[in-house]
């Protein structure tokens, strides 16, 4: 693979997925050949997917299993065929989330998520960014939305526990490159904070 691979990952409300977008129109003006796609909207399966586990009443192992097989035929479909051309793939949440939502929070345990990942997804992020915001931040702007899904009512503790379960997360993967973004900063400032970690590691 010659192409670069490139995560956000946070709490809801974070902003990853504006800056996201940002990122990717700058690295365009700047002669970079960009994908961006989402989980777990991505794929062929990942839109039904997305739907099903947000309408029904799915058990946590259930989440888990329906979001691989989602992200298997995101990373088939999608991922690797861009990284093999040589493009810039930059992925609104990725295996991180299943860490941290099934696994951290709820109570599956990360490395059992993890032996799943190599196994059947197999393939790692380059850099992966994860934003953080305090959970007072958070609440305001999801209040904000006029639509939130069942993971994003789930109230203040529940935010809490995600937002130190992405923080567990980077250091516990320490043999993998992750930044902590501090998200509470002008979505200006951190869209270039990020754009500039971004074209570091394209320099190594």
């Amino acid at each position: 693979m010659t192409g670069l691979f490139i995560t956000f990952e946070g709490v809801e409300c974070a902003g990853k997925s504006t800056v996201s977008r940002m990122v990717a129109e700058r690295l365009r003006k700047n002669g970079y050949n960009v994908i961006l796609t989402s989980e777990p909207a991505g794929g062929r399966l990942g839109m039904d997917i997305r739907k099903y586990v947000l309408s029904k009443d799915v058990t946590v192992e259930g989440e888990a299993l329906l979001f691989n097989v989602s992200r298997y035929f995101h990373v088939k479909d999608v991922i690797l065929p861009a990284l093999e051309e040589g493009k810039v793939v930059l992925c609104d949440r990725f295996c991180d989330s299943t860490f941290v939502y099934q696994g951290i929070v709820g109570g599956l345990g990360v490395d059992r998520l993890v032996e799943m990942h190599e196994e059947f997804i197999g393939i790692w992020p380059d850099l992966t960014f994860v934003f953080d915001v305090d959970v007072e931040t958070a609440m305001c702007r999801l209040l904000e939305r006029k639509k939130v899904d069942r993971f994003e009512k789930r109230g203040r503790i529940f935010l809490e526990r995600v937002r130190n379960a992405y923080l567990d997360l980077v250091n516990k993967f320490d043999f993998r490159k992750m930044i902590i973004v501090d998200s509470t900063k002008a979505v200006e400032d951190v869209a270039g904070d990020v754009f500039k970690a971004v074209i570091k590691k394209f320099k190594g």
